[in-house]
């Protein structure tokens, strides 16, 4: 990543990064007919998600020191990134199947590509409220897809293995303590996916809460009453959390309703779908 960008006396020449170059050829690899480019497609996801871990490391000296130019180049090759691993997740959902010759191989291919997007979401810079208007953007959306592509590789594993796991939940619960960083009406403006995936992020919380309601029932009618009652406490504080992360979620969608009508559409449907939850 060093060479990014190579400087002369009068001409200073900007080069792609690695990490972007490859997402280019993941999209290429995924859109062609072509059987030797498809069979290409996991080598360019590991590629890419290996040059994005050096393009995070430099992006605050590509900042500082080369100008907005290459700086928001890097932020593209990021984005690019997120969004590859959330329509590879997505794709990955649609295509489950409950065959058993099928299985193994789906769950291989989910536990790879759980693995890239946990490695490629540890190596994104963080969002903090002193950022740059245009960049905070940038990594909301970039976090948001990330996350959000967790979250389905998630829904997916629990069909094939049966096994419970609350990944989907640290991943929608890490969006809210991103909003913590955020001053949202600031931004003015976001990427309209933002509302459908933040309603995707309310609705991991919300569904959760109520599993800890139904637990919390099921748990208060236990003969050990010493026992339940400390179990209950945790089951109230664990819920309490939940609570405070969906309002947090639910106000950024509203805060933003005037200049992304669809962050408010999405929002009322939330709070719809909870009232009717509640009946």
């Amino acid at each position: 990543m060093e060479s990014i960008s190579v400087s002369h006396s009068e001409t200073r020449i900007a080069r792609l990064s690695p990490a972007l170059v490859n997402s280019v050829y993941l999209w290429g690899a995924r859109f062609s007919r072509n059987q030797l480019l498809l069979a290409q497609e996991s080598v360019y996801l590991q590629r890419a998600v290996h040059n994005t871990g050096r393009l995070s490391f430099g992006l605050a000296k590509f900042e500082h020191r080369e100008g907005l130019d290459v700086f928001g180049t890097a932020l593209f090759a990021l984005h690019a990134k997120a969004a590859t691993l959330f329509e590879r997740a997505a794709r990955l959902m649609s295509q489950w199947t409950a065959n058993p010759a099928y299985s193994e191989r789906f769950a291989t291919e989910l536990f790879t590509l759980d693995g890239a997007i946990d490695r490629f979401i540890a190596s994104l810079p963080p969002v903090h409220l002193h950022l740059d208007v245009d960049v905070a953007r940038k990594l909301i959306i970039t976090h948001t897809l990330a996350r959000d592509a967790t979250i389905k590789v998630q829904a997916a594993m629990k069909q094939v293995t049966g096994m419970p796991s609350d990944k989907d939940v640290v991943a929608a619960q890490a969006i809210a303590a991103m909003l913590d960083n955020t001053n949202i009406g600031g931004l003015y403006y976001v990427d309209p996916i933002v509302a459908i995936v933040w309603s995707d992020i309310c609705r991991v919380l919300s569904g959760e809460a109520a599993r800890l309601r139904l637990l919390w029932s099921s748990t208060s009618l236990l003969a050990d009453q010493a026992g339940a009652g400390r179990e209950l406490q945790h089951i109230e504080a664990d819920h309490n959390r939940l609570g405070v992360a969906l309002q947090k979620v639910l106000a950024a969608m509203t805060t933003l309703a005037n200049t992304c009508p669809l962050t408010a559409v999405q929002a009322a449907k939330v709070q719809q779908e909870m009232e009717n939850a509640a009946r």
